[in-house]
């Protein structure tokens, strides 16, 4: 029995919490997104989306990697920890790497405040989040289309 359940019984006003069954079925924003990587044409936001969704990384997250916090031979992405905080480590798929392999090949590295980002914009800058949201929506518009 849960801690809460628990309370509840005590207090006189006992709960039922019901358990949801797993099942195979992948949930529809999944097939979504996948419907998105099939229409960017850019190898770039295609590796920056992929990154994101199958690292299951936060949008701050993505815009702060660097070159050395990816790993293809071990499919691992690093996750800075903010101020005190430890590293984490999230795992990325072998679609994914394939991407990013494309994108590494062509893209010229580049220093911004002594560290090699992995993904930077057009003129020269670290990615952000509005920025990465609003190429997202462009995406999601031209599937709608």
């Amino acid at each position: 029995m849960l801690c809460f359940q628990a309370y509840h019984e005590i207090m006189g006003t006992p709960i039922i919490i019901h358990r949801l069954e797993p099942n195979n079925q992948i949930p529809f924003y999944f097939t979504e997104v996948e419907k998105i990587f099939g229409v960017i044409d850019n190898i770039k936001h295609l590796a920056m989306l992929q990154t994101l969704f199958y690292a299951r990384l936060r949008a701050s997250e993505l815009c702060a990697l660097d070159d050395s916090d990816l790993d293809l031979r071990t499919l691992s992405v690093r996750i800075r920890g903010d101020e005190g905080e430890r590293d984490g480590m999230a795992y990325i798929t072998d679609i994914c790497t394939i991407t990013l392999h494309r994108y590494l090949a062509i893209r010229p590295s580049l220093v911004i405040d002594e560290r090699k980002p992995l993904f930077y914009s057009d003129n020269g800058q670290r990615w952000n989040r509005s920025s990465l949201y609003r190429m997202f929506a462009l995406y999601r518009k031209r599937l709608e289309s």
